[in-house]
């Protein structure tokens, strides 16, 4: 097929700072509109990035019958009717994560994509990341073994952007951000069975959770841990796998030395500096050709609803102190 044309609906940091920016040089892509319910920002947007069409009103871009896809980057409360009504008007679909703010939505939107017969990817851009490809390759081929037991640590300072801070609006810290962990979790070790959790809130202000512990049992065996905090002072990132064979440890998150040992082998430092705006590109670039290719994306709806229902099922485990078994009803 010809160059994939596509609109940009959501003209916030994530567009203008990372993914109009890979777009422009994907040769295979042409951005035909962009979208944002501030005027404003729309118009400067498509100015900034010499795109003919800008709208306020997301509907207006799925009337362009020259519109073959739709990235969607707005607030998570928005994702489940623009992922719906894109799909309905025959719209492949790039939707950041998470692909909703409940299960109920997504389960709604899985149905809707499986209708419509479109494509639908979710943004979990780590898979696209060369420090976590690395583990993964070492997973897969065998040399690491299987993984007994996944940790990921991450403390931070709250983030900036109001909404985020807004439950209703973004679906707390982990159906907004912890979904990144969760979807490798499941990359690494495969489906979760069994999720127990402890949430709580203590800063003032915000009606999210800003501190949380999530054990994740796979079906597999395998121990997933997250431990992460939006009231930190200061950032520090950790994460790893200990496998049957050997282990990988990595103090950071998308750069840092990664400490890497099979069995009785050498000891080995790999230091990796990558320019952490390249994982989005790389994902921009598979979705496009699964389009042209007419294949379904790996990373798709069903994989989103999986990484969500670890969330959720966190947040029900906290609220109703029992592990929760998966799949959620």
């Amino acid at each position: 097929m010809a160059r994939v044309k596509m609109a940009v609906i959501g003209c916030g940091f994530i567009s203008t700072s990372v993914h109009l920016p890979s777009l422009t040089e994907i040769p295979d892509v042409e951005v035909v509109a962009v979208c944002d319910v501030v005027e404003e920002k729309a118009r400067k947007t498509a100015e900034q990035f010499k795109v003919e069409k800008y709208y306020t009103d997301y509907h207006k871009v799925l009337e362009m019958p020259e519109v073959d896809a739709v990235l969607i980057a707005t607030p998570p409360l928005t994702h489940k009717d623009q992922v719906i009504n894109a799909a309905r008007a025959g719209k492949h679909v790039f939707v950041e994560k998470p692909i909703t703010t409940n299960v109920k939505d997504a389960k709604e939107v899985v149905d809707a994509i499986k209708k419509a017969g479109v494509k639908c990817m979710v943004g979990f851009c780590l898979r696209f990341h060369s420090m976590f490809k690395h583990v993964k390759e070492l997973i897969d081929s065998g040399r690491l073994g299987r993984p007994v037991n996944i940790w990921r640590v991450c403390v931070w300072p709250l983030p900036p952007a109001p909404w985020l801070k807004d439950k209703t609006i973004s679906g707390g810290m982990l159906v907004e951000n912890a979904v990144h962990a969760f979807d490798a979790f499941r990359w690494f070790a495969g489906d979760v069975d069994t999720v127990y959790a402890k949430v709580m809130t203590v800063q003032s202000g915000i009606t999210i959770e800003d501190n949380a512990s999530v054990v994740c049992i796979h079906k597999e065996g395998t121990i997933s841990t997250l431990i992460q905090s939006w009231s930190g002072t200061h950032s520090w990132d950790s994460w790893g796998v200990v496998g049957e064979k050997g282990t990988v440890a990595v103090e950071g998150y998308l750069s840092g030395v990664m400490k890497i040992r099979i069995a009785d082998g050498p000891y080995e430092q790999l230091r990796m500096e990558e320019d952490w705006k390249l994982m989005y590109k790389r994902e921009l670039e598979y979705f496009i050709k699964c389009i042209i290719e007419d294949k379904r994306p790996e990373i798709n709806e069903v994989e989103g609803l999986r990484a969500l229902e670890i969330a959720e099922a966190a947040l029900r485990s906290s609220a109703e102190g029992r592990p929760i078994k998966l799949p959620l009803e």
